[in-house]
């Protein structure tokens, strides 16, 4: 059996690993599968996809192209290790064998290491801290997913976005679009919002298996609050589509996921009365 992941480095404080599934979009678009925010990549700019047992990547006619080896391409195949360039995002295919049951985050974690040529203090933890959390120990420690068994968490694994970010790094902006839902496997997190002076007011602070970005999945209204590191942090992100999937197949996840919108959504309202911050939801 064999996984296939796309590794994406952007500049020297995000990185990030996107489990291959079928076709994905990459552009600017927040409808995009992987968004890469930068002026240099447009719209909708590349497809990579599954075709005929070869995993291709194409150009959709964007204005700057996809560059391999300093060449743009319209199209081409890949093969394991190739690396392309979109905008200022270096970008690697890989593939590898997998046994039928793979649970260890630990694992993934070295195929992101291999992946983006990096080396952290979160990364070298993951390698080598005894009872590391696993993917499914993250999920099974999350109140949004305790209900569900081994074989559903299992699925997550395989469909989870993975994010390193560098301390104080923006994760999420208020008001941007983008639906999909955070969980922290590492690090912590602050979210906040900022005042008519501009001066930041700091809602809540998240640590390993808390999660954010349950109001734009739930409402699909534009983010509420921006999410930055307060150390480098380790995310999984899973996408508004799966999600969605989810919770129409079992619903105590969105019943979860809506108790928790609603206690939150009274607190930073609390919150934003009391540092007489007033704005819409």
């Amino acid at each position: 059996m064999k996984k296939f992941y796309l590794g994406v480095k952007r500049g020297n404080l995000q990185k990030s690993i996107y489990p291959l599934e079928g076709s994905m979009t990459i552009g600017r678009s927040t409808e995009a599968d992987i968004i890469l925010m930068d002026f240099e990549v447009s719209r909708s700019h590349a497809r990579i996809s599954f075709q005929k047992g070869r995993w291709i990547i194409e150009d959709l006619g964007s204005a700057n192209g996809v560059i391999f080896t300093g060449e743009r391409v319209a199209r081409k195949t890949l093969k394991s290790g190739d690396t392309f360039q979109i905008g200022t995002a270096a970008l690697r295919f890989m593939e590898e064998d997998a046994p039928e049951i793979s649970e260890q985050l630990s694992k993934t974690i070295k195929i992101f290491a291999d992946m983006i040529k990096y080396q952290s203090p979160v990364l070298e933890r993951g390698l080598t801290r005894p009872g590391f959390m696993r993917v499914q120990g993250a999920l099974l420690s999350n109140p949004i997913f305790r209900s569900l068994g081994k074989k559903e968490l299992r699925g997550l694994e395989d469909i989870a976005n993975l994010h390193l970010f560098g301390a104080d790094q923006l994760i999420v902006r208020e008001g941007d679009l983008g639906r999909s839902l955070y969980i922290v496997l590492d690090g912590r997190v602050k979210v906040f919002n900022k005042g008519y002076d501009d001066r930041e007011f700091q809602i809540a602070t998240l640590e390993a298996n808390q999660f954010f970005g349950e109001m734009a999945l739930l409402t699909g209204q534009p983010r509420s609050s921006s999410v930055a590191t307060v150390e480098e942090s380790l995310l999984s992100e899973i996408s508004y589509g799966n999600m969605s999937r989810l919770m129409l197949r079992y619903p105590q996840v969105k019943e979860v996921l809506l108790k928790y919108f609603r206690e939150r959504q009274a607190d930073t309202k609390k919150k934003r009365a009391e540092a007489s911050i007033i704005r819409g939801a």
